[in-house]
């Protein structure tokens, strides 16, 4: 900014060590009064399928090793995390420009969205909520199966 004080520069900073896992560095434009706060973007995202959103620092998770780790800890199978992981702490909006970091999982991230994707091609299932609702369903009656076998 002192190069040319005319240009509002903003820059993201991060110590990436990856496991498995892409780090997003999200910098979104939104229109004039759109009237959203750090807060009510959070609480949407809170109420997102697929979001998971935690304090890094609160709950020590500030690495995508720390996320893979959180996804084994609550017995995802494979390590599987199907969600993004948004770190709360690295979430700012600045006038009508919101800053975030997401980790997504590269091996399970895009299992259910294909699946709603086709369902959706196929019109077998046009609400794509009810086909998130469906894919939890269905990938829970998998891991049953797996890890308790009949007969």
């Amino acid at each position: 900014m002192t190069v040319k004080p005319e240009i509002e520069i903003n820059s993201l900073a991060v110590a990436v060590p990856t496991t498995i896992m892409h780090l997003h560095s999200i910098i979104a434009d939104l229109p004039e009064g759109h009237g959203l706060t750090t807060d009510s973007i959070l609480a949407m995202w809170r109420q997102t399928p697929r979001v998971i959103i935690m304090h890094g620092e609160h709950n020590r998770i500030t690495t995508t090793a720390e996320v893979m780790e959180m996804a084994r800890d609550i017995g995802r199978k494979w390590g599987d995390l199907h969600e993004i992981f948004v770190w709360e702490d690295g979430v700012e909006l600045i006038g009508n420009r919101p800053y975030y970091f997401q980790a997504i999982h590269q091996e399970s991230d895009v299992i259910p969205e294909n699946v709603d994707c086709i369902r959706a091609l196929m019109g077998t299932e046009p609400d794509w909520r009810a086909s998130v609702c469906e894919n939890r369903c269905s990938h829970f009656c998998l891991l049953q199966l797996l890890t308790h076998p009949v007969g």
